[in-house]
């Protein structure tokens, strides 16, 4: 599945997450899935609320982590195809 910039991610609703040290656990009960996710990755997971689209994402993530706007699309896409490969957005 492609994604755009004007998508709207949204995080699955039975996904819940947990701190264990520096990372981040999130878990969906009904599928037995629990992801491990870096600082940036949970940020990301953060702004899959539906309403926040790609585009806007990437320009987060450029501010909160001070990286280039390519690097920053490039962890956005493929964090986001990663999540919903492993079923905890949709």
């Amino acid at each position: 599945m492609s994604i755009s910039f004007a998508d709207r991610p949204r995080r699955q609703k039975d996904v819940s997450a947990t701190r264990s040290g520096g990372t981040r656990i999130v878990t969906r009960p009904t599928t037995r899935v629990e992801v491990a996710l870096n600082p940036t990755a949970f940020a990301l997971w953060q702004l899959c609320d539906g309403h926040t689209t790609v585009a806007e994402m990437i320009q987060a993530v450029c501010d909160l982590f001070e990286v280039t706007p390519d690097l920053a699309e490039r962890d956005v896409m493929q964090g986001i195809a990663l999540m919903r490969e492993a079923g905890i957005l949709r």
